[in-house]
């Protein structure tokens, strides 16, 4: 039924895009062209590990593909899979979208994202349908949205990782002016659950129906050729449950009360920022002012950082020739701005980037930010310890980041003129302070990698090879975790560097508050091979031995063979039996 249920939207939209459209000087366009790639990999494996979850057998198949009839195109993708993830969360992994475009019109149909502003809708997943018009000889602009923002989820207290949730519907429009630089907009969003969507009521989690309603204006403008200024406002009202009863409310709440249904425990919160920009030579320098209410959310972005008032002075330049690049801001930063919380802060807040180039070959990168953000935290051995690609694929995993510093740093070794071989070194060091989403505030961690690798190019056989060694300390309110080991790796082309085969092995030991859990090690082995630009093919083994040094007889292997095939074509008239020949291979 889903099948025939995309099919429909595709047809539909073709349908809705090529009625009425204007015919003057099509006979001069190819009437029918297509572009696009498609993408298979097959993922068999096997464990000596009973409670391994994973599958003897998977797929994941990829693809995109944009029809051009006459001048109105057709983009297309999908992501499909047989890959049944270990939690159950209300964001789908098989997804497939279409953007027709024909143009100054776009339009999106299945699974898209689109952004009207920071605080109304800002790259949240939707389901459904949306329309972006940007007339060339006009300075008007208009974008709408309708679809499902999130889907339902029954609530299960047996499945580890459940999150439940209710069907939301949201829909959403931006209309305003642009030109030469210049813009203003104001956006509207509404996201509503529907308490209808589950068949069992929610009891155990402290989800409930919720509803809101945003409204914004945003802008930017050249107020001289050196000065542009920046704004972005909005008004955020929310109704976190809808079981409670109707109540008439007052002042803006009221007023919107055509768009939302006024009910107890509803509130009204405002966020924006507002900034200008000075052109400096070899520069810029600027001033921004933010501030977001205790509380605000929206349901058109995933992620919200509020109760923060800060300003900041930026700026950005090039010294010594660009051999010092320097961009970064300094302002100061206060919480608790309803004087309800159990403590507040006032604090500076820092972020900088500096790049370093002394000399030819040496490369010397720093960054620092104390402003808060969110964003995903995997230590490195994530990646090294995985057996596929999406072993770690978690939408929900984001951490709010309060602190984070870095350094990387490269050196070129040698003869920068010898032809035979070139060698480098470099070292990175990173640091994060984290509080989990999942957890209470308090729950503060702070995460540390390293690295240090040597990397070696023989030019004469085309060999390269990689020995490296990476560490990561993480210390939690519970305890600390340390892990760190050695990687080696080869690289080695073929037949005028159209297959590529790579050899890897890595080892790592982790300890938890001193005591050694795990060991691993990974051995991989690839090659990738491309026949006339547009088939390629890889297949990628990996053997992976862990065990358990404080449990007797916890060992297990896994065998994992990846078989991936890709094909990209282009044929630019259909019509054309000469030129499609030449185009499908």
């Amino acid at each position: 039924m889903r099948k025939q249920i995309y099919l429909a939207i595709i047809l539909l939209g073709l349908f809705c895009k090529v009625n009425g459209q204007e015919l003057s000087g099509f006979k001069d366009k190819k009437p029918l062209a297509f572009t696009g790639a498609f993408g298979m990999n097959h993922v068999f494996s096997a464990s000596s590990d009973p409670l391994n979850g994973r599958l003897p057998y998977s797929y994941v198949l990829t693809g995109s593909l944009t029809t051009s009839i006459f001048d109105i195109s057709f983009p297309f993708s999908f992501t499909y899979s047989n890959q049944q993830f270990n939690y159950s969360q209300p964001f789908h992994f098989n997804q497939f979208g279409v953007q027709p475009t024909y143009k100054w019109i776009k339009t999106y149909l299945g699974y898209n994202s689109m952004s009207f502003g920071k605080y109304t809708m800002s790259g949240h997943q939707f389901l459904g349908v949306g329309v972006e018009l940007a007339p060339t000889k006009s300075i008007f602009r208009l974008s709408a949205v309708y679809g499902r923002f999130i889907k339902a989820v029954e609530e299960d207290t047996l499945t580890s990782g459940n999150t439940p949730a209710y069907r939301r519907i949201g829909y959403g429009l931006k209309a305003g002016v642009q030109q030469s630089g210049n813009e203003v907009f104001v956006t509207f969003f509404k996201g509503k659950d529907d308490i209808e969507s589950l068949d069992e009521p929610i009891i155990k989690s402290e989800i409930k129906p919720q509803e809101n309603l945003v409204v914004g204006l945003n802008g930017q403008a050249n107020i001289t050729k050196d000065i542009r200024v920046h704004a972005d406002m909005a008004y955020s009202i929310i109704a976190r449950n809808q079981f409670l009863p109707e109540q008439d409310k007052s002042g803006l709440i009221g007023f919107f009360d055509f768009w939302i249904t006024n009910r107890e425990a509803m509130e009204g919160y405002l966020a924006g920022n507002i900034g200008a920009n000075y052109n400096i030579p070899g520069g810029t320098i600027g001033v921004q002012y933010e501030r977001v209410d205790p509380g605000y959310s929206t349901m058109g972005a995933y992620y919200f950082t509020n109760d923060l008032e800060n300003i900041a002075l930026n700026l950005n330049k090039q010294l010594f020739k660009g051999k010092l690049n320097v961009s970064g801001n300094i302002g100061y930063e206060r919480n608790n701005l309803n004087d309800k919380s159990e403590s507040s802060s006032n604090r500076l807040v820092t972020s900088a980037n500096v790049v370093v180039l002394p000399t030819d070959g040496v490369n010397v990168g720093l960054t620092f930010s104390n402003f808060k953000s969110y964003t995903h935290i995997n230590s490195v051995f994530d990646k090294i310890n995985a057996t596929t690609p999406y072993a770690n694929y978690d939408t929900l995993k984001f951490t709010q980041i309060s602190t984070q510093a870095g350094v990387n740093a490269s050196f070129r070794l040698g003869d920068p003129n010898n032809k035979k071989m070139s060698q480098n070194v470099s070292v990175n060091f990173d640091f994060q302070k984290a509080s989990s989403l999942q957890h209470s505030a308090s729950d503060i961690s702070n995460f540390y990698n390293a690295g240090s690798f040597y990397n070696l190019s023989d030019k004469r056989i085309n060999l390269n090879t990689t020995l490296g060694v990476n560490v990561n300390y993480s210390d939690f309110a519970t305890g600390n975790s340390f892990t760190v080991g050695p990687s080696l790796s080869l690289s080695k082309p073929f037949f005028d560097k159209k297959l590529k085969s790579r050899l890897s092995i890595a080892y790592n030991k982790s300890f938890a508050n001193g005591v050694a859990i795990t060991q691993t090690t990974m051995f991989r082995a690839g090659a990738s091979y491309i026949y006339k630009k547009e088939h390629s093919f890889n297949l990628n083994a990996l053997f992976a031995l862990r065990s358990k040094p404080n449990q007797t007889n916890q060992k297990s292997n896994e065998f994992t063979l990846t078989f991936g095939y890709n094909y990209n074509f282009s044929i630019k008239n259909i019509f054309n039996k000469k030129a499609s020949k030449s185009n499908l291979l």
